[in-house]
């Protein structure tokens, strides 16, 4: 039987698209395309703009833009959901790096809705 942790950890590893995967060259044109003018983008909710998974310092900045902008609660959900995923998916090892780079190019709404969180 498969627990609610398991099962979140499958669904995340089954619905990775091909360029999370190791040894393939699809770049994140479509992500490094949205991210471009995110800074203001009046009317667009923080919660709905990319985040800058480039390097550790990109995504820890996007969090800080994150955490200024949005709700307490939305703050909360979103790094809730990412200490669950640096637990819970296996493919990034508990490896920040990894997993900002595999988060390139989501927005923190995506981000929430693959952990149900």
């Amino acid at each position: 039987m498969l627990t609610s942790f398991s099962f979140m950890t499958i669904i995340w590893a089954c619905d990775s698209p091909a360029q999370d995967q190791p040894g393939t060259t699809v770049e994140h044109a479509d992500a490094q395309e949205s991210t471009a003018g995110t800074e203001s983008d009046p009317g667009v909710s923080i919660m709905e703009q990319a985040m800058d998974g480039s390097s550790v310092e990109a995504f820890e900045l996007s969090m800080a833009r994150v955490e200024t902008e949005a709700s307490a609660a939305d703050y909360r959900k979103l790094k809730n959901s990412l200490e669950f995923l640096l637990t819970y998916d296996l493919s990034v090892k508990q490896n920040r790096q990894k997993l900002y780079a595999k988060l390139d190019g989501r927005t923190p709404l995506q981000i929430i809705e693959k952990t149900g969180r």
